[in-house]
């Protein structure tokens, strides 16, 4: 069985909420997660020739390097329905893919807010 290790940036709020979301559909422990800023990833990144500023989720499986959109539908990909549906969006052009993935992961703290905000007035609403 395959194995993936997933390096993501564990400062990130949707990040880190978006890693626990995959942990838990992952029947299979196909997915190992690491800490970007970890000397493990470190390690990882040095031996994969890629730079430590590289902005995006990373897979690393045991001979191919994913990154952006392309590391995001390789992780769909592997989990179970109905998540696995949203790989309809690998249809649409990389480049295309990839600029909605920049857009996104440059707003990540942004929207990491936005989601505790809401989450939070939910609860308010609830007590």
């Amino acid at each position: 069985m395959q194995k993936y290790q997933i390096l993501y940036d564990d400062n990130c709020g949707l990040c880190g909420k978006i890693m626990e979301i995959i942990s838990r559909l992952d029947r299979n422990n196909k997915f190992s997660f690491i800490s970007i800023y970890s000397d493990e990833a470190k390690s990882i990144l040095k031996k994969c020739e890629i730079s430590p500023d590289f902005d995006s989720v990373i897979v690393i499986s045991e001979m191919n390097i994913y990154t952006k959109s392309d590391a995001v539908f390789l992780i769909l990909s592997e989990l179970p329905f109905p998540v696995n549906i949203l790989m309809i969006f690998k249809l649409l052009p990389p480049r295309f893919r990839d600029k909605i993935y920049g857009i996104l992961a440059a707003n990540r703290f942004i929207v990491s807010c936005k989601l505790v905000k809401g989450r939070a007035g939910l609860l308010r609403n609830h007590l």
